[in-house]
């Protein structure tokens, strides 16, 4: 009876997936997956979490898997439901965040001949996954024959979390296939079956002959500086002490840090002296001519700054560094001479050992900081009153308590906590989709990042776009039972748009890019069951989010903004912080 089959090959997949470390999985309801369900709910270990919508369940995993450091599972049915976790998976993909993809499938005698919710779901994700398997049905209860047994299932299941977690990280797809009866009546599976197996990863690590080389080449280099981009974190205590590390390295060398919030450097009391103000600051070009670097120690992904970068192609090519444990090459303008494939943290202490007693340039370090002062008080001024988008990004951060998680959505948001934020001398964890640089899934994502996060409440802070393209998720939210608090910054559209030159273009602009829109985000959210709030002044906002990030719910605090106002405000901040810092820099400079 192929039940029993079902039952012990699904209960067989699903316990090695756990013992190898998966303790979160997402389910869309379904029939086909049924042997799994079943399965699911009866390993010890493992939370479910039920999303009706597959296109949500993908981000509720990638955010779970993001915010715990372990790969996350999601399951569905057959038929289309696996292709609604294609963007997910895409996310995934180019964050490194290992994801476990389960779809289910009827067997293959059932293909090609016509039968209900049956698509070719071989490979359905292309080259997005690191690794693909298609698992044939179980043989029945009196069929011996090993290649669709529980053993041989076990086995895959294990490889499918080795392949999900080593270097690069990433999603991998396994399709089951089940025959029915899916399940009878009173038929278990004991937990005594195959030996689920476990696979080890050893650690990389920079040698000592190579630190030595690396050290001696840095220290050559007085007038250099280290750029941190957004990172994949796997945990909070992983954070902190590559803060420490890259801080420890960067006093040795002299050299300023310029670190994105992204980074998880720029909120942390293991980081010092950080820089940043750079967005602000390599806008103007003598600026940044006065600020050029003879070396560039890279960590973490190409910095999301456009001015950040313009500043590295036009003085870092062929003079940078980059580090990455998985020997990615996130380097779009190819200006690295170099890639150094380690352990961010482990190469700093590795470097920092090696490093001779050094006579660091004062007079450069005095330069940034000086730089960074003026542009920093220019900022403050500037965000201190009025509602507009730098200053609710300013104002978010300064909320947050220690521990807590801020999700941040792509497009202007994480560009403005960027420009605008201050470094904090506390643990903020920042997350951010910079993989595909997408708004899709940013409610969802977020959802599954405060089921995982533990050091405290978690904060979405997100453009009205990216909640209105993933509303559904804010419900999906809420019957999950997450303690997510959900600031929406309304511009009524896309006004990141304002800032491009497509702005002058009359005739498209205002249908085709800014995509105004007139929804009720209020109605919207209060239906999907989160308690909404909108507010006017900073000093409102400050007061709702203090009391939203104490609640144990979905909350919503809605900030309007106008457009033209805004544009204007980001406009007088660039000019503020150019004009501070040239003075600044003057007097600093003849002074030195």
């Amino acid at each position: 009876m192929s039940a029993v089959a079902n039952a012990a090959h699904g209960h067989s997949l699903i316990r090695t997936l756990v013992h190898n470390g998966v303790n979160n999985l997402v389910v869309s309801p379904g029939s086909r997956n049924t042997p799994l369900v079943v399965a699911a709910a009866a390993v010890d270990g493992l939370t479910l979490h039920v999303v009706l919508d597959e296109r949500t369940a993908g981000f509720v995993a990638l955010g779970l898997a993001r915010a715990s450091g372990v790969p996350a599972a999601m399951l569905c049915t057959s038929g289309s439901a696996g292709a609604n976790y294609y963007p997910a998976v895409i996310e995934a993909a180019a964050s490194r965040l290992p994801l476990i993809v389960l779809t289910a499938d009827r067997p293959a005698d059932l293909h090609h001949c016509g039968t209900n919710q049956t698509i070719d779901q071989l490979r359905l994700f292309g080259s997005h996954v690191r690794w693909f398997a298609d698992i044939g049905a179980p043989a029945s209860a009196d069929d011996s024959t090993p290649e669709s047994g529980a053993g041989s299932v076990a086995t895959i299941a294990a490889r499918a979390v080795h392949e999900a977690t080593a270097s690069p990280p990433g999603p991998v797809h396994l399709n089951v296939h089940y025959r029915k009866p899916l399940w009878a009546p009173g038929e278990s599976v004991s937990s005594v079956g195959p030996a689920p197996v476990r696979v080890i990863h050893g650690v990389s690590a920079v040698t000592a002959a190579q630190a030595g080389v690396l050290a001696a080449q840095l220290s050559s280099h007085p007038r250099g500086v280290i750029v941190c981009g957004p990172r994949p974190t796997p945990d909070a205590e992983t954070g902190r002490a590559f803060a420490r590390s890259v801080s420890r390295l960067a006093t040795r060398l002299g050299w300023p840090v310029l670190a994105e919030p992204a980074s998880n450097l720029r909120f942390s009391r293991a980081a010092e002296g950080v820089v940043a103000t750079a967005d602000a600051l390599l806008r103007a070009d003598e600026i940044g001519a006065s600020l050029a670097p003879t070396l560039v120690l890279r960590f973490g992904q190409a910095p999301i700054s456009a001015a950040v970068n313009a500043w590295l192609r036009k003085h870092a090519s062929g003079r940078t560094i980059l580090v990455d444990a998985d020997g990615w090459h996130h380097d779009p303008d190819h200006l690295a001479a170099q890639v150094v494939v380690a352990p961010a943290g482990a190469f700093c202490d590795a470097v920092g050992a090696a490093l001779p007693k050094l006579e660091t340039d004062a007079a450069w370090r005095a330069l940034w900081t000086r730089a960074d002062q003026a542009a920093r008080q220019a900022l403050d001024d500037t965000t201190a009153a009025g509602t507009w988008e730098g200053a609710v990004a300013r104002t978010i951060v300064e909320c947050l308590p220690e521990g807590a998680a801020l999700h941040v959505s792509n497009s202007m948001p994480i560009r403005d906590l960027d420009s605008f934020a201050p470094p904090l001398h506390r643990d903020i964890q920042v997350f951010v989709s910079r993989g595909a640089n997408g708004i899709d899934g940013t409610v969802a994502t977020a959802c599954g990042e405060s089921l995982a996060w533990t050091g405290g409440p978690t904060l979405l802070l997100t453009g009205d776009l990216a909640l209105l393209h993933d509303i559904g998720s804010v419900r999906a939210a809420a019957q999950l039972g997450a303690r997510l608090s959900i600031v929406v910054i309304d511009n009524g559209g896309g006004g990141i748009f304002e800032l491009l030159p497509i702005a002058a273009h009359e005739a498209v602009f205002e249908r085709a890019f800014l995509t105004p829109q007139q929804a009720d985000l209020v109605g919207l959210c209060r239906a999907a069951g989160a308690r909404v709030t909108e507010v006017g002044t900073l000093e409102e906002l400050r007061r709702t989010v203090a009391a939203d990030l104490e609640r144990d719910a979905v909350t919503v605090t809605v900030v309007r903004v106008d457009r033209t106002e805004n544009l204007s405000r980001h406009t007088h901040a660039w000019a503020a912080v150019r004009q501070s810092t040239l003075e600044k820099m003057d007097v600093g400079l003849a002074q030195s």
